[in-house]
């Protein structure tokens, strides 16, 4: 339904293009072709999170490169960020060695491979400061990777739209979509290192900004506010997206393991053109549906209650009070299950 929604669409544009007609100006289908483009929307690229498994957005990249189908707008999330960023601060020249190139780059994001640290340094961190690798090797790959370029130089070096997502290590904050319009002189190496900052392996970081005047950089907000893994709140910013620059079509790559199993099944869309199909082939057992969504409503609501009380006991606060506060989806009410059933 959508392709033939799409093909309409393009042979209306390009009956538009080929008409032949004195009374109507070429100013005039230009006016004309603004406006559609205003009403039909634009497509962006959304790369989840998902640790080593991000690198699985290289081939979708170099997929969509290759049939020239790249859009434009490109957002990452925590892993996806690094991927989102390498391919916005490239040119169109510079992109097929990088996609090519980048699973074989420095990638020591954990410890340094001249100088590894042993397992008892990784523990002492962790009992005394609650993480367990040091951001700084984190911010040493974004530094190689990207350079000092900011949201608003990349966008001009390259016209592409970067976009990261970082979640405040705070309870009474909103995640934050960064790009050259709401974070222009923003650092790109330092989002990438907050959108990667996983609780408990690394540490909360702060957003730099490079100095219009001085061009060296500083602290992006005066105030003590830090930034944690954009999963956290916003893997996925549709909605940011679609205010700020008019998409209506997105791309998204998620390779998010806990998740990827249960898309076609929390989504609704795919779940009536499953049902219809199943019932051309064979009889569904629908009570067999509704008790599984009953049992996991179940389960989500029990595990939202441990989180209130394990908030009100002060074992850690701010994590079990984002999974209260955030909106209950059926993707993030799978995200929970998946995710206390392995702990």
């Amino acid at each position: 339904m959508i392709e033939d929604y799409i093909s309409e669409v393009q042979e209306a544009l390009h009956f538009l293009l080929r008409a032949e007609n004195p009374l109507i100006p070429d100013s005039h289908k230009l006016d004309q072709l603004t406006c559609l483009r205003q009403a039909y929307g634009r497509t962006a690229l959304l790369l989840s999170g998902g640790g080593t498994l991000g690198m699985n957005h290289v081939g979708v990249l170099a997929a969509l490169m290759e049939r020239k189908m790249l859009p434009r707008i490109i957002s990452g999330t925590s892993a996806g960020s690094i991927v989102a960023a390498g391919c916005c601060t490239r040119t169109d020249d510079e992109l097929p060695q990088l996609l090519n190139d980048f699973i074989h780059g420095d990638l020591d994001v954990f410890q340094d491979s001249t100088n590894p640290e042993t397992v008892y340094d990784h523990i002492a961190r962790l009992l005394k400061i609650g993480v367990w690798a040091d951001i700084s090797y984190l911010t040493r790959v974004m530094q190689e990777l990207v350079g000092d370029l900011t949201f608003q130089e990349a966008y001009n070096r390259t016209r592409r739209i970067l976009n990261i997502t970082v979640s405040s290590a705070s309870v009474y904050e909103l995640p934050r979509l960064l790009n050259y319009l709401t974070a222009p002189h923003v650092l790109i190496w330092s989002a990438i290192a907050a959108s990667c900052s996983v609780p408990f392996i690394f540490s909360s970081s702060e957003l730099m900004a490079k100095d219009p005047k001085t061009g060296l950089p500083q602290p992006w907000n005066a105030s003590p506010q830090r930034w944690i893994d954009g999963s956290v709140d916003n893997d996925l910013p549709i909605s940011k997206l679609s205010e700020l620059f008019n998409v209506n079509h997105f791309i998204v790559s998620q390779v998010n393991p806990h998740i990827v199993p249960f898309l076609e099944k929390s989504s609704g869309i795919y779940k009536d053109y499953n049902l219809k199909k199943a019932e051309s082939q064979e009889p569904v057992d629908r009570n067999s549906v509704g008790l599984s969504g009953t049992a996991v409503n179940l389960a989500v609501g029990e595990i939202m209650h441990r989180m209130h009380i394990l908030s009100e006991l002060g074992i850690f606060p701010v994590l079990c009070t984002k999974v209260q506060v955030r909106p209950l989806t059926d993707e993030w009410n799978l995200i929970i299950v998946c995710a206390l059933t392995e702990v």
